[in-house]
């Protein structure tokens, strides 16, 4: 304020001099207002883009919300739906636990194989082919039908060193398929009600025939375990 009444007293008497700042002061005031509204342009434009966003976002989070419910209504149905499908496979579980019991515990009872014909080229095949363990086991189910006593592959597979449960099962299963003998039922204890005939009058010959074409050691290994399984059966 100050300068500008030392600036008027001094040069307020030359005319064109304030003539000349007249005209800066006005095209700076133009210049200003200029930039004024140039700057006043692009604050809108930024708020409006600002707004826009905001506005996209508000959409948005109106969308996940939408989601959001429809998510829970479908999982409040779903949870509804729950005491439903347990007791359905309740149910489900309890007949397949009857189904598999009824099948365990069923009592089979196939053709009689003590009358079943089985041909000479079957048999030769057999006993040729046969693993000497597997003879012996087929022995001991024959010794089980002949004395009535049952057994288990646990039992079997502890008394001697040479019959191993797996393979015991899986080969007189195997010959049961052949009709070689007949097994009563598929629990624990093997139960032979009847044996066939012709395997029953040569396993015995046929096994000790296996026997006698081993070597000394062999030989003398497979007599033994073949005397442990008869004693076993006339325990």
């Amino acid at each position: 304020m100050i300068i500008i009444c030392l600036f008027t007293f001094n040069f307020g008497d030359q005319s064109e001099l304030v003539a000349y700042i007249s005209f800066a002061l006005t095209i700076t005031s133009l210049f200003l207002a200029l930039i004024s509204i140039i700057y006043a342009f692009y604050s809108n434009m930024s708020l409006s883009q600002t707004l826009s966003q905001l506005n996209s976002a508000s959409n948005k989070v109106d969308e996940s919300s939408n989601k959001l419910n429809e998510s829970t209504i479908k999982l409040n149905q779903q949870i509804e739906n729950i005491p439903v499908l347990l007791k359905s496979l309740e149910g489900k579980v309890d007949n397949t636990h009857k189904l598999v019991s009824d099948v365990y515990n069923k009592e089979i009872i196939p053709k009689d194989a003590s009358t079943t014909v089985i041909s000479k080229e079957i048999f030769d095949k057999f006993y040729k082919f046969s693993s000497p363990s597997g003879l012996l086991a087929l022995y001991a189910t024959y010794l089980s039908f002949k004395t009535k006593k049952k057994f288990s592959l646990s039992e079997l597979e502890y008394s001697t060193s040479l019959i191993k449960k797996d393979y015991t099962n899986g080969f007189l299963v195997a010959c049961s398929s052949f009709s070689f003998f007949t097994r009563k039922d598929y629990s624990e204890d093997w139960v032979i009600p009847n044996f066939n005939k012709d395997v029953s009058e040569n396993i015995k010959s046929e096994l000790e025939k296996r026997i006698s074409e081993m070597d000394e050691d062999d030989r003398e290994y497979l007599t033994h375990e073949k005397n442990l399984i008869e004693d076993f059966f006339e325990d």
